[in-house]
């Protein structure tokens, strides 16, 4: 079963508190950093290329037509559904 990155979430919670660290106490941008390390704790260079490589697209913005909320939230899924 592919887990989602809501199923995750406590998974990266519990880690995190392992390590003495409250995820959710950071900044944006510090939990957006522990996150995409977490990503890519134990993955081959093959797969850490793919989660760079979704992570470092160039990102849409609001005003272009194809962009939403929701896709965002969807690629942002697609890196934390990975099998870990």
């Amino acid at each position: 079963m592919t887990r989602t990155a809501h199923d995750q979430r406590h998974t990266f919670d519990g880690w995190a508190a392992a390590r003495g660290v409250d995820p959710w106490s950071l900044p944006d941008r510090r939990l957006i950093n522990l996150v995409e390390h977490w990503l890519k704790l134990d993955r081959t260079e093959a797969q850490i290329a793919e989660i760079d490589a979704l992570l470092n697209e160039t990102p849409a913005s609001e005003d272009d037509p194809g962009w939403s909320a929701d896709a965002e939230l969807a690629l942002f899924g697609q890196a934390m559904s990975r099998p870990r």
